[in-house]
C-alpha cells in the first residue's frame, strides 16, 4: 500500500490569537459599535418622547373616557348616576400617573359592545375600555395597550346540559358572541380540539338571542368571555367549569397614538408590579 506524507501547511492562526494582536483596535472597534447602539436607542427614545408630548391626550385640556356599563363589575351606574366599576377605577390610575401635576377635565361615556371603534373615531370618546380584545373586529384599526385584565373563554349551557367539557361535545353546535373574542383564535381551539368544524360555528350578536338559542336546544354552547358569562350565570344558565383559553382586555385608542399606548402599557405593567391591579380586582369581586 502507498503512503503518503502530508506537508505541514504552517501554524494555524486562531481566533483569539489575532485577537490578542489587534487588542487595541478590537476594544475601540467594540466601543464603537456599542456607541452607535447607544445613539440609536438614544434617538429612538428622543422621538418616541417627543411624539408622547405632543399627543393631543397630553396637550388637551379634556380627556373623554368610555366605559361599558353593561357588565356589572367592570362598568355601571351608580345610585348618583356615576360611572364605577374596576374600569373606571383602572383607567383612573393610569391617567394619574401618566398625567400627574396636569389639571385636566376627564369626561366619562358611556360605550355599548358594538360601538366602541365608532365612539373613538366620530370624536365621541378618545380612550375607551370595556373587554376589548386585541386582533378582534372592535379593536381592527385602532391602537391598543399591552392587557391590564387577564379572562378565561369559558362555554356557557343550558342548566339541564349534561355536557362537562366543551371538548366532549359530540357533533353538537356551537356558537360565539361577536366580537367579544378573537374568532380566529375560537375556530383554531375548536378545529385543533375536533369539536366542530371551522365553517359550523354559530354568531350571536347579543345576549338574548344567544339564550333564546341555548333555551329551545339550537346551540349547545355559546362560547364567551367569562366577564359575559357572569350576567348568564345571574339568568339560571350554567358555566362549564373548564375554560378553553386565556385572553387580556386592553384599552383602546385612537390611530396615530403609538407612542400613548406605549406610554400607557408601562403605566399597566406597574400597576401590576406594585399590587394595584390585584387590589382593584378584590375590590370588584374579579
Amino acid at each position: 500500500m502507498r503512503t503518503y506524507k502530508v506537508r505541514n501547511a504552517g501554524p494555524v492562526v486562531r481566533a483569539r490569537d489575532v485577537i490578542k494582536a489587534n487588542k487595541r483596535q478590537f476594544v475601540t472597534l467594540c466601543a464603537l459599535v456599542a456607541a452607535a447602539v447607544l445613539v440609536i436607542f438614544a434617538v429612538a427614545g428622543v422621538a418616541d418622547r417627543s411624539e408622547y408630548g405632543s399627543s393631543f391626550l397630553v396637550t388637551g385640556d379634556t380627556v373623554k373616557i368610555g366605559i361599558r356599563t353593561d357588565v356589572n363589575a367592570f362598568g355601571h351606574y351608580d345610585e348618583s348616576g356615576d360611572i364605577v366599576g374596576f374600569d373606571r377605577d383602572v383607567i383612573d390610575e393610569i391617567m394619574s400617573r401618566m398625567m400627574a401635576g396636569q389639571d385636566k377635565l376627564y369626561e366619562y361615556v358611556s360605550i355599548t359592545s358594538q360601538d366602541a371603534g365608532a365612539s373613538i373615531k366620530y370624536g365621541e370618546t378618545n380612550v375607551n375600555l370595556g373587554l376589548l380584545v386585541g386582533g378582534t373586529e372592535r379593536t381592527e384599526g385602532f391602537r391598543v395597550t399591552a392587557p391590564y385584565y387577564k379572562d378565561n373563554i369559558v362555554a356557557v349551557v343550558h342548566s339541564s346540559s349534561v355536557l362537562d367539557k366543551l371538548i366532549n361535545l359530540d357533533g353538537g353546535k356551537v356558537g360565539a358572541l361577536n366580537k367579544a373574542l378573537n374568532e380566529d383564535e375560537l375556530r383554531a381551539y375548536l378545529s385543533d380540539n375536533e369539536i366542530i368544524e371551522e365553517t359550523d360555528l354559530l354568531r350571536y350578536s347579543d345576549y338574548e338571542s344567544a339564550m333564546t338559542d341555548i333555551e329551545h336546544g339550537r346551540v349547545d354552547a355559546v362560547v364567551m368571555p367569562y366577564a359575559l358569562a357572569r350576567q348568564f350565570e345571574e339568568r339560571g344558565y350554567r358555566v362549564l367549569a373548564e375554560p378553553l383559553y386565556e385572553i387580556g382586555y386592553s384599552v383602546m385608542l385612537p390611530t396615530g397614538q403609538a407612542a400613548f399606548a406605549r406610554e400607557m402599557s408601562k403605566v399597566i405593567a406597574g400597576l401590576e408590579e406594585d399590587g394595584t391591579l390585584a387590589a382593584l380586582r378584590e375590590k370588584w369581586g374579579l
